[in-house]
């Protein structure tokens, strides 16, 4: 993983700083804040990785190299837009019994990265004006996303729940005086942000079936079931369009033909479309060990056994 091995040691300096800034927040908001900071810390083990979060400038940059600085400062910035966002989404998915704690941390983390942004545009920087579009998009996403699942004719709706990703490459792009690349930057980065939901919401289908949340594969099976006449899913109807009737492979190529079109933007962010690569090569693995478990079950239960234990 190119895209993440040569940024490791920039990657435990900017998470060490963001965990030096949250350890002078009050009490018990530090101990919370560090909790959150550890979970999603991409040198840790266990802990969930959401790495175009604070990779993003460092990929946006590899090609011009302009401004390292700038980089870094945009890279720590978004760590906490990234908890910003990350205590949202779980106050909306389950509001927990300290939900007044999260919110207060929230808002730390508002603050910071707040006066990150303060430190580098002035209220004339046309970065607010693209910070207002960036929010606007995750709250109407997420206002939206149990009425309206139609992702596969609007993809971009799924892109728009991680819209404040951008903020980073914004950031960086208006602080390296390339302002006129945003457009172009930031639709490439929404392509890659519909297959990285795509990408989480097939690891998250049975517990997004249950909770009743949107999410993208299920709403593409529920689509099929729908033609059919049946409005629901059961976990069993997904585990039958999974497991025998080969949707994982369709959804795979869906990922697969936008991997294509970013190959063919003609915008040059090698270290982007690598990171879609490895989340579409995800979902491809996924879909053909699957059709390979089908093959030894009708090559016979016998066989079948004998290569589970054989591995």
């Amino acid at each position: 993983m190119n895209w993440l091995q040569e940024f490791e040691e920039e990657l435990t300096d900017i998470f060490a700083e963001a965990e030096r800034t949250i350890a002078a927040f009050p009490e018990p908001l530090a101990e919370k804040g560090r909790v959150y900071l550890h979970a999603f810390h991409p040198l840790r083990k266990e802990s969930t990785k959401n790495y175009i979060c604070y990779l993003l400038p460092y990929w946006v940059n590899e090609v011009s190299r302009r401004s390292d600085s700038a980089c870094r400062q945009m890279a720590l910035a978004n760590i906490y837009v990234m908890l910003f966002y990350f205590i949202q989404d779980d106050l909306m998915d389950t509001p927990a019994p300290g939900w007044k704690e999260q919110l207060g941390l929230a808002a730390m983390m508002q603050e910071e990265f707040l006066e990150q942004y303060r430190q580098s545009f002035d209220s004339a920087s046309p970065f607010w004006a693209y910070y207002k579009q960036y929010s606007r998009e995750w709250a109407a996403s997420v206002a939206g996303e149990r009425i309206s699942d139609d992702w596969l004719a609007n993809p971009l709706k799924v892109a728009h729940k991680a819209s404040p990703v951008k903020l980073a490459s914004t950031g960086f792009l208006l602080l390296s005086g390339q302002e006129e690349a945003v457009t172009a930057v930031s639709a490439m980065i929404d392509e890659v942000l519909v297959t990285l939901q795509m990408a989480d919401d097939y690891a998250d289908w049975m517990e997004d079936l249950k909770d009743g949340n949107a999410n993208c594969l299920l709403a593409l099976i529920g689509r099929e079931r729908a033609r059919g006449g049946s409005l629901s899913l059961t976990v069993s109807d997904v585990k039958k369009a999974l497991y025998v009737e080969g949707c994982l492979g369709c959804y795979a190529r869906l990922a697969a033909d936008r991997h294509e079109r970013l190959r063919e933007s003609g915008l040059h962010i090698p270290k982007l479309v690598a990171f879609h690569a490895y989340m579409t090569e995800g979902l491809a693995a996924a879909a053909s060990a699957i059709d390979r478990d089908k093959q030894m079950l009708l090559s016979g239960g016998f066989y079948y056994i004998m290569s589970k234990i054989d591995k």
